[in-house]
């Protein structure tokens, strides 16, 4: 028996190609580093963002630190050029309010935010910035930002935010939003 070779059509290979390519992009953008890092130092001593005898395995307090890494990392990358960095250090936060268990039926999470019109956030942190060649661009230590009334930042520099972030932290945003343009977009 004699096999005659197969000779692809131009489809084929043309859907191989595009396969290749994207492929290579997945691996690219899935390989890139976020442009924020954020640690969250020691936060069982942190203000008042813990509740032990409601949350004792701390998932709220983490989904809540997972919801304010993401929106930092979607500012960073809105506003940082290719291949900078921002090192943050949390080594305090205070959210505003108070949070309680949710108890009414039906609800989306198990705790609610008791805030009245004059609390606001708060954090301390240490951050670094860095140039895609690992030059520092600024760094500060012990800075501490807090929220407030009024809004000063404006909207269009900034990430859009869904409504469960803007119910969890969205007094965190707006405060972040403000730093981050006086400390990064304003520095520029």
């Amino acid at each position: 028996m004699v096999l005659i070779p197969h000779k692809p059509s131009k489809g084929a290979i043309m859907k191989r190609y595009f396969l290749i390519l994207c492929t290579l992009f997945w691996a690219h953008t899935g390989l890139a580093a976020e442009p924020v890092t954020v640690e969250w130092k020691n936060p069982s001593e942190y203000s008042d963002a813990k509740v032990n005898h409601l949350d004792p395995d701390n998932t709220s307090l983490n989904i809540r630190f997972d919801r304010i890494v993401r929106h930092l990392n979607r500012l960073g990358e809105m506003h940082f050029k290719q291949g900078e960095q921002l090192s943050i250090v949390v080594t305090d936060y205070d959210m505003a309010g108070v949070q309680q268990a949710d108890t009414g039926p039906g609800n989306r999470s198990a705790f609610t935010r008791s805030q009245f019109a004059n609390d606001f956030p708060s954090m301390t942190l240490n951050y670094t910035w860095k140039d895609k060649r690992g030059n520092v661009l600024a760094e500060a230590a012990d800075v501490e930002i807090r929220g407030r009334a009024i809004r000063t930042e404006g909207r269009s520099s900034f990430p859009t935010v869904s409504k469960r972030d803007e119910e969890t932290i969205g007094p965190e945003i707006k405060m972040l939003n403000r730093w981050f343009k006086e400390t990064f977009i304003d520095a520029n």
